[in-house]
């Protein structure tokens, strides 16, 4: 009784704490080594009507702009429109966009010992970054009941794109919304939440915000295909034997099995038997990047214990009452997101969705070659499956060396509207693990 009273407060403490508002912060409170003009905002955004449940956000304004000598004549909402604008997804299902901002992408790295320093390969040196905690009770965000949290990707589209009209309209970003050229960007789940999203918004009679292409790393986007290629990887590699694979060959067999025939919810718990499995046969190896042994874990909770205490959350202004979880997808830690979207993991729900947006802009598609979960094997296959003008073309075109600084980093191939790259050295997180060397082929598409 004491516990169900407790849970009863506290949602009415976050209820009456709900102010779709967008806070200003100043630069130096998070970092001294931030432009001291830095435009930077932070803020919760309403999912639809006459709901209590929120996404979290943080936005930042490109630095360039903020290097710039104040022109008098213009706001720096003005400024900032000159400036392209990427929106950045973590997947999971379950995993917060803050993984990717404090490892990689935003203007601040959280390293290896456990301190803040300035990322010099940040993506928002160049381009306005917008961080969402999303689907609700993600990160930051909160969903107010289990029952609103999404189940299906048309409804994290509605959810988000909802949110996002409350961002342009409750922060007065409407010339931004227009004037700059938009990118939405993510790696692993993102890659079904992005299509949903963008598909979502280009139905629109009216796109929220002006739509110029599609990134997407190491994406968890046709589970067929990927699944397909596992266990090959992983044999190819010499992370396993033959009598190994065979082992392996018969989870996953069993998968995809379950994928025709509709039954969807043992999917999950198939694919965390297969890299449990493949962790212990391999000696401990990282499978989210084969060239290290251990998880991410260890760092991974020092960060959501830094941006669970009562300081980061009040530098930000979100409620204390939310407790900040960064990944969900964990299999000794299923949360509520997770299990919302568990029978969604085996679902091919994204990939007509991706073929509708490639004939409109374009989409850039990037894998780790160290990823023994979403290889590139598997995203080849997939990729190759897409429908769109110049298909055959894009077949028979050959991999481009990428070189930087002398040295080759990566093998890409853009036909059209469609490009894809494989970054050398890199796993399953490559702006983590590779952040200079993916900056620079970032820029080199949004240039384009």
């Amino acid at each position: 009784m004491y516990l169900q009273i407790i849970g009863i407060l506290n949602l009415l403490t976050l209820s009456n704490q709900f102010e779709p508002l967008c806070h200003k912060i100043l630069s130096k409170q998070i970092h001294d080594s931030l432009p001291v003009n830095q435009y930077i905002l932070s803020g919760q955004l309403p999912v639809k009507d006459d709901s209590h449940s929120y996404l979290a956000f943080i936005f930042y304004g490109s630095q360039y702009a903020s290097n710039l000598q104040v022109n008098l004549c213009y706001s720096w909402q003005q400024q900032l429109n000159n400036y392209n604008t990427i929106v950045w997804f973590n997947g999971g299902p379950g995993t917060s966009s803050q993984l990717g901002n404090y490892f990689g992408l935003g203007p601040i790295n959280f390293n290896e010992k456990e301190k803040l320093e300035k990322n010099q390969y940040s993506w928002n040196t160049r381009f306005n970054m917008l961080f969402v905690d999303q689907p609700i009770g993600v990160g930051y965000s909160y969903a107010y009941t289990k029952d609103e949290i999404p189940n299906n990707l048309d409804e994290i589209a509605q959810q988000f794109n909802y949110a996002l009209a409350s961002f342009i309209g409750k922060c007065q970003l409407q010339e931004l919304s227009k004037e700059s050229k938009w990118f939405f960007a993510g790696e692993s789940y993102a890659g079904k939440y992005i299509p949903a999203i963008v598909y979502d918004l280009l139905k629109q009679q009216e796109p929220i915000v002006n739509v110029q292409g599609v990134i997407l790393g190491n994406p968890w986007t046709e589970p067929t295909a990927i699944i397909s290629e596992m266990s090959s990887y992983a044999f190819n590699l010499g992370l396993i034997d033959l009598q190994e694979r065979q082992k392996l060959d018969k989870i996953l067999l069993k998968t995809i099995h379950n994928i025709k025939s509709e039954e969807f919810s043992k999917v999950s718990d198939n694919l965390q038997a297969y890299f449990t499995e493949l962790t212990k046969m391999s000696g401990g190896m990282n499978y989210q990047n084969i060239r290290k042994f251990g998880s991410y874990a260890k760092q991974n909770q020092k960060l959501e214990s830094y941006l669970n205490s009562e300081a980061v959350k009040n530098l930000f202004k979100f409620p204390l009452a939310v407790t900040f979880t960064l990944t969900q997808n964990e299999y000794e830690k299923q949360g509520d997101v997770y299990l919302a979207l568990k029978d969604n993991i085996g679902q091919s729900d994204a990939i007509q969705k991706l073929e509708f947006i490639v004939s409109k802009f374009p989409v850039f598609i990037y894998n780790g070659q160290n990823d023994a979960l979403c290889t590139n094997s598997g995203t080849q296959r997939w990729i190759n499956r897409i429908h769109y003008k110049e298909r055959n073309e894009f077949l028979n075109q050959n991999f481009n060396t990428i070189q930087f600084n002398n040295r080759t980093i990566g093998y890409k191939k853009m036909v059209g509207n469609l490009g894809f790259a494989i970054i050398n050295d890199a796993g399953h997180q490559v702006p983590r693990d590779k952040p200079q060397e993916l900056f620079t082929i970032i820029n080199e598409f949004i240039d384009v």
